[in-house]
């Protein structure tokens, strides 16, 4: 696989560097003329300019929503810039996350996981990351084009409507710039890994400039069957005919392929009803250190992957945005922006598991001594899921700013609306039908593992699974499992198909396709319109700094969805319009021009868009939150930082449940949630050359109250932990034949986390606490008068085995080198 993918991408690469040189070479003499006059780099007040410290940000829009100095804002801010994503050689937007503050990975599911951007902060699954502020398009961002991340925390629901109770993360793509410049890279390493990037930018007129970001990357893991393949294009304008206009066009296209990578999770599901459960409405704190830790997942070790190889992702994911900046008055500026996103997903897995956890006696509790039986009628089922996203947002801002000496005062006011159509169309073959030959040769010596850790059975799984005795098992010698054809594997044959399911006999029609009923064709449609405006104050002799805040949401959702009775209609749900008022509130006091004491109180407010069992859409998310921090920049900006204290309460969080192992999932709303914590920050620079940012913080999460699931009151909540430490320092040497060697190490810290299951699954366990530590190294030289790059890195370094989040392990040591030209 490896030299064909080498091959192709090599193609790719040679025709991008051809194409950037052969750029490079036409404009070189216009790149030799003066710079280009102020006012085609001037800045709209909706943007942030590079900054001097290329670590410690100085202002953001994220919290605002026009440019604000970080100091002044009483909001958690913060920012993670391109050249600290360069420095720690993150390749993906999960490598940065390891970074932020109170931010940790979904429990269910990471990017190379599940394919997307799944993020808690402060404890709450927050939405998608937003990109240049807009909902639609953050899933599947790749972070080639990624320029900066702000992350504001706290409750954001004036500003964004549908934020996260524990706050958002922005990212901001990478703009057109009026001065010639050309990167590419070249980087390989350990898992077949491979990716070529080109970052071109530059003026193609006065007023008319460009960037194009392209991308491949490949890789494999350490799991079975696991790899990823990604094909990514930014192309992005800028244009300004005069010093009042500003207009900004930008493309992006990412393509994926790759499977689902996943471990075993769920002690009930896989027959292993002996090893760590928990009576219903106990929580297991008298477990001592080993059983808390003892994620069972860990006596399989960190090569099987339950997707199989059968498994498929594809992605397709088209996003457009463009926006107008217009200077009304010397006070007044105007922004207009619009949107689309287009996701196209295609999938195709197995579902019932059909791989050897499933086999692992799924029946009764083992008798010791006595022969080992297996349930009847288990078989996978293959899948395949059609999703959709087509998402438009469309928004008009107006800023009035006003400065004077001892008074200032910026004041935003906007209308949004959106249009978000959401499809799913799910064909699974019916149970009866479909074989799955498990994978008893693979996994042999591993389900040995598994089985010795059951204290009561001494049974060995493999040799009962290779005598072939099961008429479930039968005698498999190879993988011979073959998918169905699409269409044609889901059609009924001549004279139809009869089946029952949920006590209901269902009928189809000969050609027709056989859909499950808990895999309904839908069609969700949401419709959104909201007013906002907010305030900053600075008065006192800018002493004193006000933040405020308020905005109406009217969010109108639907869902339209097919049932599976022989008539198969379409029916649609009531339409269910959610009003609701948001307000924000807070307050930045400069002790001294370096230290600033800040408050914030804010408001939740998030439609949850989802509907129940019953086909009806459910009440939105509601909450508050409060922080109380102090901020400082002290030497002169040589060391930055920030403590803050929050208190967060939401309700109305959707939860996926379900009766029993053999009904089909639903959500369900659950009752209040709180989380409060306390979040240390600091970015200095000790001695010239030598940075070091650092944050850790300490989070108390409870589950207060859930009528549907009592049993879960008063327990942490899932896959967060309660210390998570993060550390990055470099040092770039200034003298003698290593002037320019810059060397880095960081470290991320967790501990342990809690992970409980759903309604019907009686089972709680904590993870492991881990560390993991990686290290850089980069030197620059010069060649033919090109500047280039050389580097190295290594993840894990320790090769550390752990479990990052409740789905998947830890990735395990990885090295990559890396070559870069600058032009």
């Amino acid at each position: 696989m490896f030299p064909r993918k080498f091959i192709k991408s090599s193609t790719f690469l040679a025709a991008a560097l051809a194409f950037a040189v052969s750029l490079s070479a036409q404009q070189a003499p216009q790149a030799q003329t003066p710079a280009t006059d102020e006012e085609i780099v001037e800045m709209t007040p909706f943007e942030v300019s590079a900054e001097a410290d290329p670590y410690a940000a100085t202002k953001a829009v994220s919290a605002t929503r026009f440019s604000a100095e970080i100091q002044r804002v009483p909001v958690s801010l913060q920012v993670l810039t391109e050249q600290f994503m360069d420095d720690i050689g993150a390749v993906s937007l999960e490598e940065v996350f390891n970074h932020a503050t109170s931010v940790t990975y979904d429990q269910t599911g990471s990017q190379e996981a599940s394919g997307g951007n799944s993020y808690n902060v402060r404890g709450f699954k927050a939405p998608a990351t937003r990109v240049n502020g807009f909902r639609g398009g953050g899933l599947f961002i790749n972070r080639s084009i990624v320029d900066r991340m702000e992350v504001a925390r706290g409750p954001q629901a004036v500003l964004y409507g549908q934020g996260s109770a524990g706050g958002t993360i922005n990212t901001i793509t990478k703009a057109p710039r009026f001065k010639h410049k050309g990167v590419a890279k070249l980087t390989l390493g350990s898992y077949q890994f491979q990716q070529w990037d080109l970052d071109l930018g530059g003026p193609i007129t006065k007023k008319l400039a460009y960037r194009l970001v392209a991308q491949y990357h490949y890789n494999e893991r350490l799991n079975d069957w696991h790899f990823m393949e990604d094909r990514v294009i930014h192309p992005a304008l800028a244009w300004k005919p005069s010093r009042r206009v500003t207009v900004n066009i930008r493309y992006n296209y990412l393509n994926r392929d790759t499977n689902r990578l996943s471990a075993p999770y769920n002690a009930l599901e896989y027959g292993l009803q002996d090893y760590y459960p928990t009576p219903t409405g106990v929580a297991p704190a008298d477990f001592d250190s080993e059983q808390r830790g003892r994620y069972y997942v860990r006596e399989l070790g960190r090569k099987p992957n339950l997707s199989g190889p059968y498994s498929r992702y594809e992605y397709d994911i088209n996003t457009v945005s463009g926006d107008i900046n217009i200077r009304l008055t010397h006070n007044i500026t105007y922004r207009g922006a619009v949107q689309f996103a287009g996701a196209d997903r295609v999938v195709n897995d197995i579902v019932g598991e059909p791989n050897m956890f499933r086999y692992t006696a799924r029946t009764a509790t083992p008798v010791p001594g006595t022969p080992l039986t297996y349930s009847s009628g288990l078989s996978g089922r293959y899948r395949h899921r059609d999703l959709n996203n087509d998402d438009v947002e469309m928004r008009h801002d107006f800023l009035f700013n006003l400065n004077r000496d001892k008074f200032g005062i910026k004041v935003l006011a906007g209308f949004e609306r959106s249009w978000l159509d959401y499809s799913r169309l799910e064909v699974e073959t019916p149970n009866n039908t479909a074989t799955v030959v498990p994978f008893t040769n693979l996994y042999a010596a591993q389900l040995d593992r598994l089985w010795a850790c059951r204290p009561v059975s001494t049974n060995s799984v493999a040799k009962m699974l290779a005598t072939g005795t099961s008429p479930l098992i039968g005698s498999p010698t190879d993988l011979s499992f073959r998918l169905p054809a699409w269409p044609n594997g889901y059609v009924a044959p001549a004279g139809g198909y009869q089946y029952t399911a949920s006590g209901e006999t269902l009928f189809v029609p000969e050609g027709d396709f056989v859909r499950m009923p808990n895999g309904a064709p839908s069609l969700e449609k949401t419709i959104s319109n909201a007013y906002y405006a907010t305030m900053m104050l600075d008065m006192f002799r800018d002493r004193v700094h006000l933040l405020g805040g308020i905005r109406y949401d009217d969010n109108d959702f639907t869902v339209i969805t097919q049932t599976p009775n022989p008539a198969r209609a379409f029916v649609s749900s009531e339409d269910f319009d959610t009003e609701k008022f948001s307000w924000q509130g807070g307050v930045t006091i400069d002790l001294t021009k370096s230290v600033s004491l800040y408050s914030t109180y804010s408001t939740i407010f998030a439609p949850n868009n989802i509907s129940d069992k019953d086909n009806k859409p459910m009440g939105p998310q509601t909450g508050k939150g409060l922080d109380i921090g102090i901020k400082a920049s002290l030497f002169r900006g040589k060391l930055t930082g920030s403590v803050v204290w929050f208190h967060t309460r939401r309700e109305g969080i959707p939860r996926l449940t379900r009766e029993d192992s053999n009904s089909p999932y639903y959500y369900y709303l659950s009752g209040k949630e709180q989380a409060q914590g306390v979040e240390i920050e600091v970015n200095c620079q000790p001695l010239p050359g030598w940075r070091i940012i650092a944050n850790v913080s300490f989070l108390d999460g409870e589950i207060i109250s859930n009528a549907e699931d009592p049993r879960t009151e008063g327990w942490d909540l899932t896959g967060v932990p309660d210390t998570k430490v993060n550390l990055w320092t470099t040092y770039k040497f200034s003298r003698t034949f290593l002037a320019g060697l810059t060397v880095g190490a960081g470290l991320n810290h967790a501990t342990a986390s809690p992970v409980h299951g759903g309604k019907w699954e009686t089972y709680w366990m904590r993870t492991d606490p881990y560390t993991v530590y990686r290290a850089t190294v980069t030197y620059p030289f010069k060649l033919f008068k090109y500047r280039f790059t050389a580097g190295a890195r290594i993840e894990n370094i320790f090769d550390k085995e752990y479990i990052e989040r409740q789905w998947s392990w830890g990735k395990e040591r990885t090295i990559t080198s890396f070559l870069q030209v600058t032009f």
